[in-house]
């Protein structure tokens, strides 16, 4: 079934110059062979993208504002007496249509999409079937121009030539991302870590909330909120205060078997290290914000740099157990659909928003309400009574405090022009209501 393969090379040409490309590969096989697909994307009639086995794995952007989709499958056969069927079977619901030809309006669609035919041989014994899947990424607003003279991420190829396509699938555009190591995804400083075999995107609130402009894994407190289910829109870390250049980061580690667990390793960014209170932060819709620590297969590791400023590879021996004072690096070990899996289901992805956080305890009254105690005052004169607030309250972090008035009356010394323009008899009443500190 393999066949044998014969390379025919054109050495001598009488008459004629010899063609730039002078030979040619053919294939002899025996028997069936399976059919193959090609995928041609359409947009208004302007080629989109032509879509084989070899580069399935390419996500194309499509504006949802640039007109009506065409899908076009070509179906390919060694044996050219077979016939085909094709069906869409594993498509998403609004792409699962029928024949090798339809049009789709993206205009109220957004998000990603499965596109997934099947061409299946009618009239053989063997009855070959292939399978071709691949993904597509609606964009709901219109994807500006790039430019022809901009090399945004620095890899040698123009904006525009590169285009609003995701060649390795880590939910960065072509434009904006020059890593095409799989097991790799920018932070704020070096580069988040997988073991080969498994590989790292950027996470859904990421691609959720930044769309096209996300370019590293780092999140906003903002971007999780936006993102969060309804009913549960402020879901910040009350108590905790995200360590200063350790951001909060999104990722999403996929290829593992079902329920197995994944290391990644996060260099933190220079001059960052871990310290006494230092956490690592877990946020799972779940569970909620919660410290990460060693549960079963759950693991959390760290170590230090060597010279050259690299974090040791993912599962070196390295990484110790917690997380130890002046290291730098550190390692998550996650199971997938485990209590750390914020998508909860053990489906070969683990997805993961979190942050380097220290406890932040909110300042406390040591009494409440301050009592100013009684002063004695005679008429038609005045007393200021003060208390020094920093004796009355404490904080358990040691951070200085500061007081501010945010309720109750106004300032005397904007209210008393208006309490003159009161009969005298009236103004003791006025003048402690513009200032309560003040008895007569």
């Amino acid at each position: 079934m393999g066949g044998q393969t014969g390379v025919f090379t054109l050495t001598q040409a009488d008459n004629a110059q010899l063609p730039l490309v002078d030979s040619s590969t053919i294939t002899v096989i025996a028997g069936n062979a399976a059919p193959t697909i090609t995928l041609a994307l359409t947009q208004n009639g302007a080629p989109l993208a032509t879509i084989t086995a070899d580069n399935a794995d390419v996500i194309h952007y499509i504006d949802a504002t640039a007109g009506t989709v065409t899908v076009t499958a070509t179906i390919d056969d060694i044996n050219s007496d077979d016939t085909h069927a094709i069906s869409w079977d594993g498509s998403s619901e609004v792409l699962a249509a029928q024949g090798l030809r339809f049009d789709f309006s993206p205009e109220q669609l957004a998000g990603n999409l499965n596109l997934s035919p099947t061409a299946t041989e009618e009239n053989t014994d063997d009855l070959f079937a292939t399978l071709l899947t691949t993904q597509i990424k609606v964009i709901s607003t219109a994807l500006p121009e790039l430019p022809t003279d901009v090399d945004s991420d620095g890899d040698g190829i123009f904006d525009s030539a590169e285009g609003y396509k995701d060649s390795d699938g880590d939910g960065i555009v072509d434009y904006l991302d020059n890593n095409p190591d799989t097991t790799e995804l920018p932070p704020l400083a070096g580069e988040l870590k997988t073991v080969s075999g498994l590989s790292l995107s950027l996470g859904n609130v990421s691609t959720t909330a930044q769309g096209i402009s996300a370019n590293s894994a780092i999140i906003s407190q903002a971007d999780l909120d936006s993102t969060a289910a309804d009913g549960d829109e402020d879901i910040s870390d009350t108590g905790y205060f995200p360590l200063a250049r350790a951001s909060l980061i999104n990722f999403k580690v996929s290829g593992l078997v079902a329920g197995d667990a994944a290391a990644v390793v996060y260099p933190l960014a220079d001059s960052v290290v871990i310290t006494e209170n230092i956490e690592y932060r877990k946020y799972t819709p779940a569970a909620g914000w919660q410290e990460f620590e060693k549960q079963g297969d759950n693991a959390i590791s760290s170590a230090i740099k060597d010279e050259a400023g690299n974090c040791p590879a993912p599962n070196s021996e390295s990484y110790l157990d917690g997380l130890t004072a002046v290291d730098n690096c550190i390692q998550l070990t996650i199971v997938d659909g485990g209590m750390y899996d914020a998508d909860a289901t053990e489906n070969g992805s683990i997805e993961d928003p979190g942050v380097l956080a220290e406890a932040n305890s909110a300042p406390v009254w040591t009494t409440n309400p301050v009592q100013l105690g009684t002063h004695n005052v005679n008429e038609n004169s005045s007393v200021t009574i003060t208390e020094d607030l920093a004796a009355l309250a404490s904080d358990a972090d040691g951070d200085a405090l500061t007081f501010a008035k945010v309720s109750g009356p106004v300032l005397c010394k904007t209210a008393i022009p208006l309490c003159l323009l009161i009969p005298y008899s009236c103004y003791k009443v006025c003048f402690y209501l513009c200032n309560p500190f003040y008895f007569f």
